[in-house]
């Protein structure tokens, strides 16, 4: 159980890297 929360949190800090990946890519646009 332990590790199935661990990776369910590696899923979440990989889908916040992909956001901000896009959000910096689109920085332009947020600006």
């Amino acid at each position: 159980m332990i590790n199935n929360s661990s990776f369910g949190v590696q899923k979440q800090q990989k889908i916040q890297l992909k956001l901000l990946n896009n959000i910096n890519k689109n920085s332009l646009f947020v600006v």
